[in-house]
């Protein structure tokens, strides 16, 4: 036997906590929570119209969300046309009792229904959870991309063009009006430089004799950007169809039932995944620029010969065989073995400072000029000589102290020994 509309509206008026409902009821009453207000509030409405039901819609500001889904509970109004819905049995258990107090008997079947809960809710998250797996799984078995079960809005698909081909540039005069009327203002402080390439290195001979990029390599280095390009549009159209389907839900809220109120909790879960599909998309336009830095910086340091000196950031490092300080310890053992072969040597800096040089000092050279005896010095030929030559003809030292003088007159020359 159904509920009589006095105990319905008991029921409502005192709706215990939601662990304390039985099972089949809190599943139907979730299954409406789970909803978005337009399916609600269409529910209610023809609820309202069928004469059988006993219900009218209660007037006034304060018939939110949440007592609609009570309301289509208690009536056994399923979620979708023919679901399951609790039984006049489970709903008039939640009756609160006569004398005010519960027996043994309702207290063992309100534990017992709530270790049916339990079970029941972590049946759901692990069957959530593989779900996704096996979505997951799929997805890179068929080499595509693992994105959520939203689906975009129809608006948003009409936006996106069949092909790149036919799909036209936008103009400048659009691109700054769009700016000009949605983005905000940036700090000059707060958004990086843009780049350039320095003048020395562009006219470097490493860049000169730089392998250039032919036309076939250049097609393939941009078909890897407008991937990645297409993942940060891809999240955008995401933001934006999420906000077209909240006004569009906030429209129908409005237009169907006036007086209803859109709940703030609804707004911001909504609120929440644009925020996060923004993010995302912000992210991936970051994410955008900077790989395509790290494009033309790698190519720089190829042409450089530096490229095994850099840390790719896009790669896992792997550690060296030999520890960090090995080249230190070789350098510093040698060192001390030249210290100590210079130190046999006799090599030092000064007697003074008593450290090692570094190095060897080098011999005299004993460039000294020597006399007739050998003392290093100069001699004048007298003025007798043959010839009349002029005095002042010089001698160098060689060894047994010997010299050659030249004279105006003749081409005798002198031994450079004195008379």
């Amino acid at each position: 036997m159904s509920l009589t509309t006095a105990e319905i509206q008991t029921v409502l008026d005192t709706w215990p906590e939601d662990d304390a409902l039985p099972a089949s009821v809190k599943l139907l009453f979730d299954g409406w929570q789970e909803l978005r207000m337009p399916p609600i509030n269409a529910a209610v409405q023809a609820l309202n119209d069928d004469p059988t039901s006993g219900f009218t819609t209660p007037g006034g500001r304060g018939y939110h969300k949440i007592h609609k889904c009570r309301t289509l509970t208690m009536h056994g109004v399923p979620v979708a046309a023919g679901g399951p819905t609790p039984s006049p049995e489970e709903m008039r258990s939640m009756l609160p009792p006569a004398d005010g107090a519960g027996d043994a008997v309702s207290e063992r079947m309100r534990l017992l229904e709530q270790e049916v809960r339990d079970s029941r809710q972590t049946l759901t998250q692990q069957a959530a959870i593989m779900d996704s797996l096996v979505r997951q799984a799929a997805a890179m078995d068929a080499d595509r991309d693992v994105t959520a079960d939203y689906e975009i809005h129809a608006d948003v698909l009409k936006l996106v063009p069949k092909s790149f081909l036919e799909h036209r540039p936008l103009s400048k005069v659009d691109r700054r009006t769009t700016s000009r009327n949605h983005q905000g203002v940036y700090p000059e402080d707060g958004w990086p430089n843009g780049f350039a390439m320095k003048e020395s290195t562009r006219n470097s001979s490493d860049m000169q004799k730089a392998k250039k990029l032919t036309l076939p390599q250049y097609a393939v280095e941009v078909s890897k950007f407008l991937d990645r390009n297409n993942f940060t549009t891809k999240m955008t159209g995401s933001a934006l169809s999420r906000v077209i389907d909240m006004k569009q839900q906030i429209m129908e809220s409005v237009t169907s039932d006036p007086d209803a109120w859109y709940r703030a909790d609804d707004i911001v879960g909504q609120l929440d995944e644009i925020e996060e599909c923004c993010r995302g998309s912000f992210n991936f336009g970051l994410d955008h620029s900077v790989n395509m830095r790290l494009s033309v910086a790698s190519r720089i340091d190829d042409a450089m010969g530096i490229s095994h000196l850099r840390v790719d950031p896009l790669k896992k490092p792997k550690d060296d065989f030999i520890s960090d300080d090995t080249y230190k310890l070789v350098e510093s053992e040698a060192k001390q073995k030249q210290n100590l072969t210079w130190a046999k040597q006799g090599h030092f800096e000064g007697s003074r400072a008593g450290r090692f040089s570094g190095k060897p000092f080098q011999k005299s050279s004993g460039n000294g000029n020597r006399s007739k005896y050998g003392q290093g010095g100069s001699f004048t030929k007298s003025k007798g000589s043959q010839g009349g030559g002029k005095s002042g003809g010089r001698g160098r030292g060689r060894g047994r102290g010997r010299g050659r003088g030249r004279g105006d007159g003749d081409k005798g020359s002198s031994s450079g020994d004195p008379e």
